[in-house]
């Protein structure tokens, strides 16, 4: 079994764990990045905040390494399924010395990015939103 027989395998069961988390989160989006060197694409969900702090949870990724090197530290690529009505903060490397960090949330299927004000108001908004 060469390496194209192994990825011919593995992307249809990727996909359908991929459209099992959309059937459950209609609207939702996937988020592909690609793990560079030993540094990880890493995805948590924002529920709130302490001063000085965040307070989230990590969000599981689907990984293929269906194209990735002999080593892994290049072609490795993570799938994450988000949901809309969510904040998430990324950590997205771009090559071996360059990590994009960013916070998003999802609308309309479409991945929208957001500055920290945007953050700490849509989370303000939330507490407001839980005490009545």
């Amino acid at each position: 079994m060469d390496r194209a027989d192994i990825e011919r395998a593995y992307r249809p069961i990727l996909a359908r764990k991929w459209e099992r988390g959309r059937r459950r989160e209609p609207g939702g989006a996937m988020l592909d990045m690609e793990k560079i060197g030993d540094t990880a694409p890493r995805v948590f969900e924002i529920y709130d905040y302490r001063p000085g702090e965040f307070v989230k949870h990590e969000v599981a990724g689907l990984v293929d390494y269906s194209r990735a090197n002999r080593i892994r530290t290049r072609g490795v690529r993570r799938f994450f399924c988000l949901t809309p009505g969510r904040i998430y903060e990324v950590i997205d490397p771009r090559s071996w010395k360059r990590t994009e960090h960013y916070y998003c949330h999802v609308r309309g299927g479409e991945i929208v990015r957001m500055e920290i004000g945007e953050v700490f108001a849509w989370l303000h908004t939330a507490r407001i939103g839980q005490r009545d």
